[in-house]
């Protein structure tokens, strides 16, 4: 009979173990989802924030391409990195090869270019 007493209160601390393990299982868990979506939003809210940077960091870099504010003030007084220099160039060659158009006869027609000023 004492091993049955034994065997009850075994069984009864164990379940309320449990019950309380659980508990604090089920709180982490609700935290740490909070905790997950609010990464989310913060980490969506700094890739559209990236986003509209570089879009306006092109923007910027198109404009003093094209010779805005005195040429991007000489591109910052002829001091561009050799990479910077080959992209201008090719950029410019692009620019040169689109203006002008082959025709059936070989003649060449100049097309007038109205994104430079």
């Amino acid at each position: 009979m004492e091993s049955l007493v034994k065997s009850d209160i075994f069984f009864f601390i164990t379940g309320i173990a449990v019950i309380v393990i659980s508990v604090v299982l089920l709180i982490l868990l609700f935290y740490s989802i909070k905790t997950m979506k609010s990464a989310q939003r913060i980490m969506d809210r700094f890739e559209r924030g990236t986003e509209i940077f570089a879009d306006d960091m092109e923007s910027i870099r198109t404009y003093f391409i094209n010779g805005g504010l005195v040429g991007g003030i000489s591109m910052l007084l002829n001091r561009t990195s050799t990479k910077d220099r080959n992209i201008n160039k090719s950029i410019n060659k692009n620019i040169n090869n689109n203006s002008t158009k082959k025709t059936k006869s070989g003649t060449d027609i100049k097309i007038k270019d109205v994104t430079r000023p």
